[in-house]
């Protein structure tokens, strides 16, 4: 079972091979969804898919609200927490969403998920709500109206910078820290929070000293990621170099902190040339 220890969530048993957030069956029961069966057989817009999975944005209720539906199929990792049994990679997700939540980043509401047992691992589920009055980081950039206010620029900066030290204070690397998955809300007078989405890859640092090396080296990963998708030349290099200064300073990291500049510069190379990244501009000038 998933450990809530310290958040804000609860698990209830709702049917066979599923589990809902507390608080959200009357609302599943309403829509139709009382078996395994039925959440697999929903569809909608297909926003994302691969051999394995695939995820579908949805419309439930009346009114209707958005939701994510991701469906896995024979996708399971093993870990060795588990003793190495399989398990679904739904599991990991919703094992990481407690993580954030633990470190202050709990908006996300996961609120049905599901294992049938099967050859080759079987099938899974994972239901959850959209972000209600978030905007994603890489939806800002498009704003002219915040692009032209160095206030508000600032602002989401000093809040950007605040979130991911925070994240990287808790031990967590996050491993696709791209302007697409950072959602943002509030204001300049009220304050901005940030919410980072599709934990499935994150990871957690363990009790292993190896373990250190390696969530050091995916937080620089999460650094170059997030250099590769702000768009330039709309955020200068000025603005870069005082968000990477604020992060430094927010971690206690001592020193001028060229020595973590120049490995994030080298991973944002060796990671640039993937096509994702071409249209935001910074790949094409770290490989000139």
């Amino acid at each position: 079972m998933i450990d809530t220890t310290a958040t804000r969530y609860k698990f209830k048993s709702f049917a066979k091979d599923v589990h809902v957030l507390d608080g959200w069956q009357e609302f599943l029961q309403a829509c139709g969804l009382n078996s395994f069966e039925n959440f697999i057989a929903l569809t909608g817009e297909v926003v994302d898919r691969n051999s394995r999975s695939v995820v579908h944005r949805i419309k439930l209720g009346d009114p209707p609200r958005i939701f994510y539906l991701k469906c896995h199929k024979n996708y399971m990792k093993r870990k060795a927490s588990a003793f190495f049994r399989p398990e679904p990679m739904i599991y990991n997700e919703l094992e990481n969403m407690m993580h954030y939540a633990r470190a202050g980043f709990d908006a996300l509401d996961p609120v049905a998920w599901g294992w049938q047992r099967g050859k080759g691992g079987g099938n899974s589920f994972l239901l959850i709500a959209e972000l209600t009055d978030f905007t994603s980081l890489q939806t800002f950039f498009d704003d002219d109206l915040v692009m032209g206010s160095v206030k508000k620029r600032q602002a989401i900066s000093n809040t950007l910078s605040s979130g991911l030290a925070a994240i990287h204070d808790a031990g967590l690397a996050h491993e696709d820290f791209f302007t697409w998955h950072v959602f943002i809300i509030g204001s300049p007078l009220s304050g901005y929070k940030i919410q980072p989405i599709d934990l499935e890859r994150s990871e957690k640092m363990g009790k292993m000293i190896w373990s250190s090396f390696r969530i050091k080296r995916k937080q620089l990963d999460d650094l170059a990621s997030l250099h590769l998708t702000v768009p330039w030349p709309l955020v200068s290099f000025s603005e870069r170099m005082r968000f990477f200064h604020d992060y430094r300073i927010k971690r206690g990291i001592s020193g001028s902190g060229r020595k973590i500049l120049k490995a994030v510069l080298e991973r944002a190379k060796h990671r640039g040339g993937r096509r994702k990244f071409k249209p935001y501009g910074v790949a094409m000038k770290l490989r000139t």
